[in-house]
């Protein structure tokens, strides 16, 4: 499915947080593409160990991906994002962020994980009004809710007993490790494009999903700008 939507995407964009799995773009009318992670291929390997029996994808650009600060606003026809904003602390301006980078008409094209299907299925689903809270913290609020997902990170996934938790939480702090913040499954992702739309009033529409849960554990969304 992923290569049926693909034929949406054109011109020159980028890709954020390949590691080793980019997006095959063979046959597609792409005439250039940057890659986009938070680290060089190196500090990656030394972050993650666990990606060292994989040849990782080189990084072009050096970049928050959520933030994309090193991108020109409207400067790209395209935005890639395979599995990477459940990794983001605040999806709603994610979204709006990338928005901004692309030109009229251009694609954000999205897969994302069905927490029914991975690992986060023990995990709540994170609710339309957690990450419209999220979108409005302050800098200090933001870091007292970054902690409450990662208490949920190690409850749920590290499955750790609640002595042990706090230890845990500080660690991954300490290192900047990049979980899960968010869940999601299709129908609540809809929601938040109904946001973005009917509340902030952002140009976009969206132009095709799919849901792959029969085949896969992600959905996949292309969103075009206006």
């Amino acid at each position: 499915m992923r290569r049926t939507l693909g034929r949406y995407l054109w011109g020159s964009g980028i890709e954020i947080g390949a590691l080793h799995r980019p997006m095959n773009l063979t046959g597609l009318a792409i005439m250039d593409i940057r890659y986009v992670d938070r680290c060089s291929e190196d500090d990656l390997y030394r972050m993650y160990p666990e990606l060292q029996a994989f040849e990782l994808t080189p990084v072009d650009v050096v970049d928050n991906g959520e933030m994309l600060t090193k991108i020109g606003d409207e400067s790209v026809d395209f935005i890639i994002a395979n599995h990477f904003i459940e990794h983001t602390r605040n999806p709603i301006g994610t979204l709006e962020n990338w928005l901004a980078k692309l030109r009229q008409g251009g694609i954000i094209f999205l897969t994302v994980p069905d927490k029914d299907a991975t690992f986060d299925r023990e995990r709540p689903l994170t609710s339309l009004q957690h990450l419209i809270d999220d979108y409005h913290a302050t800098p200090e609020e933001r870091h007292a809710r970054d902690r409450q997902h990662f208490e949920e990170w190690a409850t749920f996934i590290d499955k750790l007993p609640s002595d042990e938790i706090a230890q845990r939480v500080n660690f991954l702090i300490e290192i900047d490790y990049s979980i899960h913040f968010h869940t999601f499954k299709l129908q609540s992702f809809l929601a938040i494009i109904h946001y973005l739309v009917e509340t902030l009033r952002l140009p976009l529409q969206l132009v095709a999903c799919a849901d792959t849960l029969s085949s896969g554990d992600e959905f996949i969304l292309v969103l075009r700008r206006l």
